[in-house]
């Protein structure tokens, strides 16, 4: 399966939510895997990691998945 691109769109996408909205709910909406989204994002110098009170009160299905890593 080949690569598929990276679109201003998608970077700007990334650059604007990274650290306020998880990796699994990025990657469905740019349509691109979450280990893709993760590799792009480091390799730019963006930081993933949401605040558990942000995941706590918009996305708590995420919440425990990011305390049981603390």
């Amino acid at each position: 399966m080949p690569k598929k691109a990276w679109s201003e769109k998608d970077l700007a996408y990334i650059e604007r939510v990274a650290g306020k909205v998880p990796v699994p709910v990025m990657a469905a909406a740019i349509n691109k895997t979450v280990p893709a989204v993760k590799v792009k994002a480091y390799s730019i110098g963006l930081k993933l990691r949401v605040p558990v009170d942000v995941l706590r009160k918009h996305w708590p299905e995420y919440a425990s998945e990011a305390n049981s890593h603390a």
